[in-house]
């Protein structure tokens, strides 16, 4: 029995793929793929670093210090002490598994052919939508494209559309009047991660689809503002939040007031 244990073990192991810079595209389709269905699956955290941080890192370490400044733990990546210590010893070892959009963010987009596989899997095959270029039928091939064009005009005439909204909420950041949950928490007295979660544990905020921060429609106006954005190719959203919003958080979290969560 315990030499099918370890057999099996390392099946699992010599099946593990680990992308680096010399990666197939089809290794890479192969991997994304994998994720897509733990995404499915309600997986939260299903990339695990040590499997992808060679595609745009010459360190580990580089990859992990990275990490912790441009993301937040527990909500966009964990970290799992395993059970021994390193080879320098005194040290436990820490494994990093992050969610789909931080895979997205912190290393598909650095790399524009990974990016472009990326993109293929997630926003093209989980939405349902082929490209025209990957369309043999010609006449097919022809109403994609057709539809592809439409689609750009749309984007083109939503930016339009958006440019004054935009131009007048960026004045009121520029003016210190919307800022962003990092600074928020700053100005309150909280660490980042906390005050995000506080937010959504208390019905402020949750995540969407995307894991993109959004607020309660009760909210939406008053506490926050959600400022569009976009350029040629790409529109979204982000969350701001006003004076008001941010002297509510400071008198009901800040310092004295520190909320006590069971999470």
């Amino acid at each position: 029995m315990r030499h099918t244990l370890k057999t099996e073990k390392k099946k699992q192991m010599e099946s593990k793929i680990v992308l680096t810079k010399e990666s197939s595209s089809s290794d890479l389709e192969s991997y994304f793929r994998g994720v897509l269905e733990l995404d499915k699956q309600r997986k939260e955290y299903p990339v695990n670093l040590d499997e992808v941080w060679q595609l745009c890192y010459a360190e580990k370490g580089k990859a992990v210090r990275a990490l912790k400044t441009n993301f937040i733990e527990n909500v966009d990546f964990i970290s799992i002490a395993k059970n021994g210590k390193t080879a320098t010893g005194g040290y436990k070892e820490v494994s990093y598994h992050l969610t789909s959009a931080c895979l997205e963010y912190f290393v598909a987009r650095k790399v524009r052919p990974v990016f472009e596989v990326y993109r293929k899997v997630f926003h093209c095959v989980a939405q349902g939508i082929i490209p025209s270029y990957q369309i043999e039928d010609p006449i097919e091939r022809a109403k994609r494209w057709i539809m592809e064009q439409e689609e750009k005009k749309a984007i083109e005439e939503k930016n339009k559309e958006m440019q004054p909204k935009a131009e007048y909420f960026d004045n009121l950041v520029d003016k210190g009047l919307l800022t962003n949950f990092r600074d928020t928490a700053k100005e309150i007295g909280m660490k980042q991660n906390l005050f995000i979660k506080t937010l959504i544990k208390k019905k402020y905020v949750y995540r969407d689809k995307q894991n993109h921060i959004k607020p309660y429609s009760q909210y939406n106006g008053d506490l926050f503002k959600v400022k569009d954005w976009g350029n040629d190719k790409v529109v979204g959203t982000r969350t701001l939040i006003t004076p008001k919003g941010k002297e509510t958080f400071r008198l009901l979290f800040g310092n004295s007031n520190m909320p006590s969560l069971n999470f």
